[in-house]
């Protein structure tokens, strides 16, 4: 089963373009050592599968499986939402995509640092269009009422 039929688009939406990817999270793991003694630590996380670009949201579909692929929708920005698109790292890049309260992390297949600005102008065009829409729909429905 592909990882398309695992989106329920919005009414209106559509699947702009998709990548293969990894997505990194961090977070904070308490080490407890043999001898009793304790100390807090930083764990990574990697989660293989596709990072999903659709004109209302960014997406990340987690693939699940060795022989047979399974794939869940695992993470959901709403495109008005996100503020920043940068890239980081010098040995491995990562994409780097902030909204309004976190920051995501993402190692995208055929990414790298001469593709990147035509990545973050396709992602915060897309992001202006959807305000725009957004705004738009206000508008109409302010003017009918």
């Amino acid at each position: 089963m592909s990882w398309q039929s695992k989106i329920s688009l919005e009414f209106g939406e559509r699947v702009v373009t998709s990548w293969r990817a990894n997505w990194e999270l961090t977070g904070e793991v308490e080490n407890k050592g043999l001898f009793g003694e304790h100390g807090a630590g930083i764990a990574k996380e990697i989660r293989k599968g596709f990072l999903v670009l659709t004109s209302q949201r960014l997406l990340f579909l987690q693939e699940q499986g060795i022989f047979g692929k399974s794939y869940h929708q695992v993470l959901t920005v709403p495109l008005p939402k996100l503020i920043e698109v940068s890239m980081g790292g010098t040995v491995l890049p990562f994409i780097s995509i902030t909204d309004d309260s976190e920051t995501y992390i993402f190692h995208l297949s055929g990414i790298g640092k001469a593709q990147f600005e035509s990545f973050r102008k396709l992602v915060l065009g897309q992001c202006q269009a959807r305000r725009e829409e957004i705004e738009a729909e206000g508008r109409k429905s302010s003017s009918t009422t």
